[in-house]
């Protein structure tokens, strides 16, 4: 089952609502981006083959469900409402980042566009 589909399911949406899946399918994107960055790794191997660990597709998909949610909470790190409290973790969460460390590249891994241009000088 493809990420937009596993987090449609849990976010509880239809499949005929576009304008929140596509909104849903950004987050997957930006989620994938900041796990990239912080893992120094593309996840493309040599080939071009897409190499992305299933382990970090859950994280992926934590992260854009978390965003989602978010809206409308931009800017807030915490609200109170009657009993109810409720706080706003950065981008990358402690937790998440513990679970990325062993994914993490102590050198970038070559992309492969670098490699056919002739590298870096």
């Amino acid at each position: 089952m493809e990420s937009l589909d596993r987090c449609r399911i849990i976010l509880g949406l239809s499949k005929d609502n576009t304008p929140k899946l596509e909104l849903v399918q950004v987050f997957l994107e930006k989620a994938r981006e900041d796990i990239e960055a912080f893992c120094r790794d593309n996840f493309i191997d040599e080939s071009g083959a897409d190499v992305f660990p299933a382990p970090l597709k859950n994280i992926m998909e934590d992260l854009a469900i978390q965003r989602f949610r978010k809206l409308g909470a931009e800017g807030n790190t915490s609200y109170t409402l009657a009993d109810e409290s409720v706080n706003f973790e950065d981008k990358l969460p402690d937790t998440v980042k513990q679970q990325l460390y062993c994914y993490r590249r102590l050198f970038p891994r070559e992309n492969a566009k670098t490699v056919e241009a002739g590298g870096e000088d």
